[in-house]
C-alpha cells in the first residue's frame, strides 16, 4: 500500500465509481455531524497512478450516505441512501451536471449494486431486488432475496451471475441473470459486515 492524494472532505459511509477515462469519483458520504451531497474527482492514467489531486464536481441534489453508486456508459448513478430513500440521480461528466432519474420502488439504504451489460441490480434492504435500465429509466421487480437479514452486504459480477456475500452473517447468495434465480453458494468462514467485494 502507498499513501494517495488526500481527499478535500472528510468523508466515511460514501460512494464510490470509477470511469472508463481512469477517473475516480467519490460522493456523498457522512462526515461525523452531517450527511453530504458534495462530489470530487480523481484522475489517473492509465497504470492507475493520480494525475494530480482531487478536484470538486456539482454537488447532488440530495444529501446521501450509506447508498451506493454505479457507473453506466460513464454516467454515475448515486442511488438510495439513510434514511431508505428511494431517489437516484446520475451525473453526466460531459455535461459536469446532475439530474434525478425514476426513483426505486423502495427507499432503501445499506444495499448493495452491481452492473451487468449495461443495467444496474440492486440488492438487499428487506430483500427487495431491482433492476434499472437506464435507456428506458424504468425499475423492474427481480426475485426476491431470501436472506433478508444480511443488509450491509458486498456484490460481484462473474460471467453471467452476481454474487452477494456477507452481510452481518456468513451467508453467499448467487443471483444468475439469465433466469431471475436466486442459488447459495458456500458460506464464507465467519460472519462478516459492511462487505465490500471485486471480482479481479
Amino acid at each position: 500500500w502507498t499513501n494517495g492524494p488526500s481527499m478535500l472532505e472528510v468523508r466515511g459511509t460514501f460512494a464510490a465509481c470509477v470511469t472508463s477515462t481512469n477517473a475516480i469519483y467519490v460522493m456523498g458520504g457522512y462526515n461525523g455531524q452531517n450527511g453530504l451531497n458534495s462530489a470530487e474527482m480523481l484522475q489517473c492514467d492509465q497504470n492507475g497512478a493520480p494525475v494530480g489531486g482531487w478536484q470538486r464536481i456539482p454537488a447532488m441534489n440530495t444529501d446521501r450516505y450509506s447508498f451506493e453508486a454505479a457507473c453506466v456508459e460513464d454516467k454515475i448513478y448515486a442511488i438510495g441512501g439513510y434514511p431508505s430513500t428511494a431517489t437516484v440521480e446520475v451525473y453526466d461528466p460531459e455535461l459536469n451536471s446532475w439530474r434525478y432519474c425514476k426513483s426505486t420502488t423502495l427507499g432503501r439504504h445499506n444495499h448493495s449494486v452491481s452492473t451487468f451489460n449495461g443495467e444496474i441490480y440492486v440488492f438487499g434492504y428487506k430483500g427487495i431486488c431491482e433492476k434499472y435500465t437506464p435507456s428506458t429509466d424504468n425499475w423492474a421487480a427481480l426475485a426476491t432475496l431470501n436472506n433478508a437479514q444480511g443488509y450491509l452486504r458486498g456484490s460481484a459480477v462473474l460471467k453471467d451471475k452476481i454474487y452477494v456475500i456477507g452481510g452481518d452473517c456468513t451467508e453467499v447468495d448467487i443471483y444468475d441473470v439469465n433466469i431471475n434465480t436466486w442459488s447459495k453458494g458456500p458460506h464464507l468462514p465467519k460472519s462478516v459486515g459492511y462487505t465490500k467485494c471485486v471480482v479481479i
